[in-house]
């Protein structure tokens, strides 16, 4: 049988699953993550999954720290540009170039973002469901 718990970790708690898949939500807007773990799991019905949030609207200066040390454990890191803290951003620019899975939700109107993120060719998106497609392509080939 398989495992199809669902964890919610948050700071200061560090746990490594055992099994499944693990995503790191970096954004300091809890409707947002709320609306991107109830996509994830309607997606994923039959693994473990665990999500490392901030999983609170308040803004922790030092929680960058936090997710640096569990975003090692990731499969996918999704950092919402438009609800982070500018460090919790350059952090994310910073595991990209380690090589990391990082995906960023940018605005619409943002083209320098845009145009940089096409230039690196890093993975962005602007809705929910350019997000299901990505995770589509990133976990299905």
């Amino acid at each position: 049988m398989k495992d199809s718990s669902i964890y919610l970790v948050s700071p200061p708690t560090l746990y490594v699953p055992p099994t499944g898949a693990a995503f790191c939500l970096i954004s300091n807007n809890e409707e947002w993550q709320n609306e991107v773990t109830s996509l994830i799991e309607r997606g994923i019905k039959k693994l473990q999954i665990t999500f490392y949030a901030n999983n609170t609207e308040y803004v922790d200066p030092k929680s960058w720290i936090w997710f640096w040390h569990v975003a090692k454990n990731c499969d996918l890191i999704i950092c919402d540009s438009l609800n982070c803290t500018q460090q919790e951003f350059n952090m994310s620019m910073a595991m990209l170039k380690l090589g990391m899975p990082v995906v960023f939700r940018i605005k619409s109107t943002n083209e320098e973002l845009q145009t940089l993120f096409h230039a690196i060719d890093v993975l962005y998106f602007e809705t929910l469901e350019d997000l299901d497609n990505i995770l589509e392509s990133f976990f299905n080939g």
